[in-house]
């Protein structure tokens, strides 16, 4: 069957030392790993499900992606990576939806690859105040 072969080992090590470098743990990488595949395993995952948690992790990171979009009208790499840490800070690094909620709600969009520099300047304003608000830490307790 197409799109059902396993993730290769040089993917799965990929996974792991891009979310070591971004200072994950096991637990957090595979509780990413299920967000994204609805996987307990890393090895489990398809290949394309490994390329997109590779990719994920990539932007995370502040490097280039596979699937990244070269227009130049797209939010800079610093700017995803001010958008990662700050969701990082307020907790919501284990719930990715939270993220593709606020975008799509303030934005349309659902992945930060697809804001302009306008949107990802807006999307960081909105996040510094929610955090200096304390609006994420209300949200974790509930």
């Amino acid at each position: 069957m197409a799109g059902t072969y396993k993730a290769t080992a040089k993917q799965v090590k990929l996974i792991f030392a891009l979310g070591h470098s971004l200072a994950m743990d096991d637990e957090d990488i595979h509780g990413l790993a299920y967000n994204i595949a609805h996987v307990e395993s890393i090895r489990s995952m398809t290949r394309r499900e490994a390329g997109r948690m590779i990719d994920i992790l990539k932007d995370r990171a502040g490097q280039k992606t596979g699937s990244e979009a070269t227009s130049p009208n797209r939010a800079t790499q610093a700017q995803r990576g001010k958008i990662f840490a700050l969701t990082r800070e307020m907790g919501w690094s284990d719930q990715p939806e939270r993220l593709r909620g606020y975008l799509r709600r303030v934005c349309g969009v659902e992945d930060v690859r697809f804001l302009t520099p306008q949107q990802a300047g807006k999307v960081i304003d909105g996040l510094k105040a929610m955090q200096a608000g304390g609006r994420a830490e209300r949200r974790r307790e509930a």
